[in-house]
């Protein structure tokens, strides 16, 4: 830990990854081993994914929050399977076994939309997406993350981000148009 410490400027900063880093390395390291299944590469995913973290420490607010645990999972999840496709592993985990170490316990997207739907229906078509498009519109609508923020979080350009958005949004709207939810024009 005092690698990391060292890479961080104030005391404020320092306190504040302390606590994350105290708080989350265990589940930081279940949630990677559940991906790549390698617990020495689980441990230099764990390692890049809190490089990452104090890449971006200004967007966790409350160490102990349910935001926090979630973009951090998220974090581990990306940086895991970037460490599979470096392996060049074939077997691919299944979007199950990575729901396991994936928590949401706040509000879901668009408030609009939840004004419309009761929170059953809404959770009930958003767990229908693909895990990638339940990812980007979490981190947008849960985490409030900008495209570029996103962008930086997954490691993609900020047009591809916009364009991964767009394309959550979309079959979101299809789904619920499915559903019976909306109509569509």
């Amino acid at each position: 830990m005092l690698i990391y410490l060292a890479l961080l400027e104030t005391e404020h900063e320092k306190d504040k990854f302390t606590a994350l880093y105290t708080r989350y390395r265990y589940t930081m390291l279940h949630c990677a081993i559940g991906v790549v299944h390698d617990h020495a590469l689980a441990e230099d995913v764990v390692h890049a994914s809190f490089l990452k973290v104090i890449e971006i420490l200004d967007k966790f607010e409350e160490p102990e929050s349910s935001k926090s645990k979630n973009l951090i999972v998220t974090i581990v999840k990306h940086k895991a399977i970037d460490a599979l496709r470096r392996e060049k592993k074939t077997e691919l985990v299944p979007p199950e076994e990575l729901d396991d170490c994936y928590y949401s316990d706040g509000p879901q997207p668009d408030d609009a939309v939840l004004s419309r739907l009761s929170c059953e229906e809404m959770l009930a078509c958003f767990m229908h997406l693909e895990e990638h498009y339940r990812i980007i519109l979490g981190l947008r609508y849960y985490q409030q993350l900008s495209s570029a923020e996103i962008a930086k979080v997954l490691d993609i350009s900020r047009k591809n981000a916009d364009t991964r958005l767009y394309r959550a949004k979309k079959r979101l709207y299809e789904l619920l148009c499915e559903e019976g939810i909306f109509s569509e024009k």
